[in-house]
């Protein structure tokens, strides 16, 4: 038999015996897609592979599935197993494998790239928290992120593909890579971020190892266009993996979608506000800045408590949120300061915006300095003040 899962979901089923979510004896191929909170017996709490068949996971978040015995996410027990930019996380396992559990029949037949497989649990570490390899001929590409090293029947197990990396050896925190940590399964936090399915999303950070550093090809041709040699073009979150930075590492694919109308900085809260936005692009992260239609369809009002918001450098900021050709974003200076101050380096296209309630001695709504460029479509600069020149807006030279 053969199954092909696109944006699908597997979660909350149970077996006593193997494959709480799945077992697969023949032939699963399954794209955008979540395996979560499943339970076996035995055996593989979110997939069994077993009898030669062969699993391939793409853009899949594998979390909070248990296993009595071992293979929490999955146990590889006598098959191929190909996985792909996808996340493993959460999963626990009293025995072997809190994520992963890879015999001597499915080694030589599996690989893994592009991946993450972090904060998971086992019986105890010489178990493998995160990975336990009873085969270590895994073909094992580059751009892996595991939680703790592999462990093997003699010991342990070294990965040596390039942008290869094991945060406890490291001694990077699971919190460095993900947004926020699951206090109930003490993996990164699977939500709701866009796409048919959820996913663990990225701290919005440019030092992330987990962003950019991935490099998946588009095996299931997600994009239609008949090849399966160019990039995986999108993240199982539906956002772009051809950024400024490229592909992440893992299902997630970090957007700069603003879902917020705080002013803050707090990169651990698990959302994202304009200005750290902001500042992430102009770190040299993603340069495509949106909003959440949950919060800003309508019309939404951000009121600047840290001062005005600085851009220097390449970016675009798109406010109509529902594409009706009026703003829905507005932000306000709150009589405190000047709201948009653009220096040396600024490439900006800002469309549906309200720009109000600035206040300085020039420039109260927008200022421009330097070698500076702004392109407005679609915005408002109104109800701003300057006590010299430029009430709404100053273009220096």
């Amino acid at each position: 038999a053969i199954l092909n899962a696109r944006d699908t979901a597997v979660i909350g089923n149970s077996t006593g015996g193997y494959g709480g979510g799945m077992i697969v004896n023949g032939d699963a191929t399954m794209v955008n897609a979540e395996i979560g909170g499943n339970s076996a017996g035995k055996w593989g709490g979110g997939a069994d592979l077993d009898l030669g068949g062969s699993l391939t996971l793409i853009n899949a978040t594998v979390h909070g599935n248990t296993a009595g015995n071992g293979g929490a996410g999955v146990d590889a027990w006598n098959g191929a197993l190909t996985i792909d930019a996808s996340t493993f996380t959460g999963n626990a396992a009293s025995g072997r494998g809190g994520a992963i559990y890879m015999s001597q029949a499915s080694d030589h037949l599996s690989a893994i790239a592009n991946s993450i497989i972090a904060g998971n649990s086992a019986g105890s570490e010489v178990q493998g928290r995160d990975l336990f390899l009873a085969g270590t001929d895994v073909d094992f590409g580059d751009n892996i992120i595991l939680g703790t090293q592999a462990r093997t029947t003699t010991g342990t197990f070294a990965l040596t593909g390039a942008n290869t990396h094991e945060l406890e050896s490291d001694e990077v925190a699971l919190w460095e890579v993900f947004a926020q940590i699951d206090g109930a399964t003490g993996g990164g936090q699977v939500a709701d971020n866009g796409g048919a399915v959820r996913t663990a999303a990225l701290r919005l950070d440019p030092l992330n190892i987990a962003i950019g550093g991935g490099a998946a090809l588009d095996a299931a041709d997600l994009d239609g266009d008949g090849s399966t040699a160019d990039p995986l073009p999108v993240g199982a979150n539906g956002a772009t993996r051809e950024g400024a930075l490229g592909s992440d590492i893992g299902a997630h694919q970090t957007a700069l979608v603003v879902n917020s109308t705080l002013d803050v900085t707090d990169l651990s809260d698990g959302v994202t506000t304009l200005r750290e936005a902001i500042e992430f692009a102009g770190a040299g992260g993603v340069h495509a800045i949106t909003f959440d239609a949950n919060v800003f369809a309508g019309g939404a009002t951000i009121t600047l408590a840290e001062g005005r918001l600085s851009i220097f450098s390449a970016m675009s900021i798109d406010g109509d949120v529902d594409g009706d050709g009026i703003g829905d974003v507005t932000i306000d200076g709150g009589g405190l300061s000047r709201v948009l101050a653009l220096s040396e380096g600024a490439d900006a296209s800002l469309n549906g915006l309200n720009v109000v309630g600035g206040v300085a001695s020039s420039g109260g709504g927008i200022h421009m300095t330097g070698a500076s460029m702004l392109t407005l479509t679609r915005s408002v600069v109104s109800g701003n003040a300057a006590a010299g020149n430029g009430g709404g807006v100053e273009v220096n030279a």
